[in-house]
């Protein structure tokens, strides 16, 4: 008796603990989606982001007009956490966007104390360039061009000025 009672109390136990441990699920959502969840407008995580930093990104188009937030929803459907909390405060609701283009979004759910960041959640930059791989320094490195004649390199943070063929 004793056994089958630790045992019905394991498998409860296994059960709660499977569906505690959901994985986060983040979205943007704003005027672009009348503020819902819309499954077009989900993050993804940020493989380049540093070690052990828990960061998701996106690409959008975004307008001078538009207003937004990252949520957190598990089911897709409903909004568990608001980043940032509170009214008021949703990007772009004081002219943070200054011209209508495709933007890259970076969110940290932790938190990130660098002053550029958001609220101290998510940093936005304009997603202009394009990426590809290249060879640099007899590497192979995920870089992306920069209009000011520049690549950022995704995977190690530094920037290099592009000379003719060479990159320095």
């Amino acid at each position: 008796m004793k056994k089958s009672i630790f045992v019905l109390f394991a498998l409860l136990m296994t059960t709660l603990t499977a569906n505690a441990v959901e994985e986060a699920i983040y979205y943007v959502t704003g005027e672009m989606t009348s503020w819902a969840v819309v499954k077009s407008y989900q993050l993804t995580r940020n493989t380049d982001a540093p070690v052990g930093v828990d960061e998701f990104m996106i690409t959008l188009d975004l307008q001078t007009t538009d207003m937004f937030k990252i949520v957190k929803s598990t089911n897709g459907i409903d909004v568990e956490t608001w980043y940032p909390d509170g009214m008021e405060n949703a990007y772009g609701e004081h002219g943070e966007i200054t011209k209508n283009g495709k933007y890259t979004i970076y969110f940290r759910p932790a938190g990130n104390s660098d002053p550029a960041w958001f609220n101290g959640f998510f940093y936005v930059t304009e997603a202009s360039g394009t990426s590809l791989d290249a060879v640099v320094g007899g590497q192979g490195k995920s870089v992306k061009f920069m209009e000011n004649g520049q690549l950022f390199l995704l995977r190690d943070g530094k920037t290099y000025t592009v000379q003719g063929q060479e990159v320095r």
